[in-house]
């Protein structure tokens, strides 16, 4: 598992399904801001695993997103401290796992085959004991943006890493 620096991102639900970790609708009230609020992000199995804190209850949870984004909208897989267990080994539910697998398998690129999810769900269940030991989310903090840092590849000129760059105030 690797960590992973990235780029801000908000993601919203639709109202009446605040819970379904599939609906989600970028500009609606905000349910994660992964630019102000996150803890750890992590890549592994074709994942970006973002350890945050939702803005609605303001408790752990993870997102989970391909890990190559591209501009548009983004479906996040969500996972809320309070449905970690339901993963679990041992004690979890097999159905919800083979239910949640499958949906998530339509947005995420986990694959068809048992190894590949077997690959996601390994990855899964390691930042899952992460979530369950992520402190209190922390009080907002006043930024000031300064600007943006661009790194361009020195060969062919391509941008590299875009980064916006702040100062707390």
């Amino acid at each position: 598992m690797t960590k992973h620096p990235s780029s801000p991102l908000i993601i919203s639900p639709h109202d009446d399904a605040a819970n379904d970790p599939f609906n989600v609708d970028v500009g609606r009230r905000p349910i994660l801001d992964l630019g102000t609020y996150r803890h750890e992000v992590y890549i592994s199995a074709g994942c970006s695993w973002w350890l945050t804190w939702t803005l609605d209850d303001q408790r752990p949870a993870l997102a989970i997103l391909p890990e190559n984004l591209s501009r548009g909208p983004v479906r996040p897989c969500i996972i809320r401290l309070d449905e970690a267990h339901l993963w679990d080994e041992i004690r979890g539910d097999p159905t919800y796992i083979v239910d949640r697998l499958a949906r998530f398998s339509e947005v995420l690129p986990i694959g068809d085959n048992k190894r590949a999810l077997m690959r996601f769900l390994l990855a899964l269940r390691d930042v899952l004991g992460e979530l369950t030991q992520m402190p209190p989310m922390p009080p907002p903090a006043r930024r000031q943006v300064l600007g943006d840092a661009i790194l361009r590849d020195p060969e062919t000129g391509k941008i590299v890493k875009v980064a916006e760059m702040t100062q707390d105030v």
